[in-house]
Order: structure tokens, then sequence, then C-alpha cells
């Protein structure tokens, strides 16, 4: 079986510091969401907090334009976006868009870990997880990642879920938070991340030995 992890996260639930923690663990590449606007300019490295892109209220064409600016994101070995679509592009083009650019980084590697992008609903095969958690204590946990006040994580943690969830239900048509999409749900807030990190990997590879 493809040993592929799609990790749908919350705010402050740490899936920054999971997602690449568990393709080191497991050894093979990550893909990650888009970076937000701070990393355009080589500021500190991507956090919790939703791209520029997304949290634009009513333009989610535009986080498919980011891609092609924001190479730097998904590593040297990445493949190349898909050329954006034009402004008013329909939910089904930017389905398309984000499908072609999992399904490269696939095709390349044959394995990875991907945060983000619906990669849950694009890869039915894969290993599917959702990270989670009580808003306030996510809120305290995004504190520490990102090294903001409380005033600015609450801000981001209300835009951040609120253009997440609305993607999911947009292009996909799914509530993000339905637990029938995921094989693993954590509430990463009652323990380290190193933790929640060693628990995906080892749900994973039994899901990857399970022959039931």
């Amino acid at each position: 079986m493809d040993r592929v992890v799609t990790i749908s996260s919350s705010y402050g639930a740490g899936g920054s510091v999971v997602g690449p923690g568990v393709a080191e663990a497991l050894g093979v590449p990550f893909l990650d969401r888009v970076v937000p606007a701070r990393m355009a300019s080589g500021g500190a490295p991507a956090g919790e907090e939703a791209a520029v892109e997304e949290r634009t209220s009513g333009l989610l064409e535009r986080i498919v334009a980011a891609f092609a600016g924001l190479p730097d994101a998904f590593g040297p070995s990445a493949p190349q976006a898909p050329r954006p679509p034009a402004p008013g592009v329909s939910e089904e083009e930017l389905r398309r868009d984000t499908d072609a650019r999992v399904r490269a980084f696939l095709a390349e590697h044959g394995a990875g870990v991907i945060l983000g992008w619906g990669a849950t609903m694009l890869l039915p095969h894969a290993f599917h997880v959702r990270l989670g958690g009580p808003v306030e204590r996510r809120i305290v946990r995004a504190m520490e990642i990102e090294g903001v006040d409380r005033d600015e994580a609450e801000r981001r943690q209300a835009d951040t879920d609120r253009v997440r969830g609305q993607y999911l239900k947009r292009v996909h048509g799914k509530d993000w938070n339905s637990l029938d999409l995921y094989h693993l749900a954590v509430d990463t807030t009652c323990m380290r991340l190193e933790q929640a990190t060693a628990l995906v990997v080892n749900a994973a590879e039994a899901f990857w030995g399970y022959e039931g």
C-alpha cells in the first residue's frame, strides 16, 4: 500500500509541527500547504496561520494563484504548479488544479505526508488524520508555536478555521469536522507535539500493516 498520510489541522493544533515531523519519522517527503504571506520575504518558518490568500473572503482562486508564486514552500524537488486559473475560477476548476498539484507530488515521490490542500478528499486510499482540540487550548498552543500574543492568536484562529472549513465545503461539499472523513482524530492540545507526532506515525504504520 502506498505510504501516504493526509493531515487536516485546525489552527493551533500543531499541523505545522506534526506534519513535517511525521514525514521525517516515516522517511517520506512533505508537502506543505500555502505558506503565509510573511514567508514571501524570507521571514519566519511557516506556522499555524492561514495564508493571506486563504483568508481573502470570496477569492479562493487566489489560493491557486499563490502556488505559482511560492515554489520554495514545497521544497526544491517539488513539481511546478499548474498554471493558475483566471479570476472568477469555479470551485471545480480550483479542485482540479489542487488535485493536479497533489498528484504531481505523489507521481514524483510515490509517498509522502500532505498537510492541507483538501488532500483528504483527493486521496481515498491514504491514511487520513485530523488534528484539533478545544479552541482555548489551541490558541495557547498557537501563541507558543508562532510567538504571537493572545489577541493576534485569537484573530488568526477565527480567520484560519473559518477559511479552511469554507474551502472544503465549497470545493468538495464536505464538513471538515466530520469524523467520517478520517481514520484518526487527535486532540493535540492534551499532549506534547512530539507525542502527537509519534501517535500519528504509529497509527499510520498500523493502518498500512492491517489486512482486515
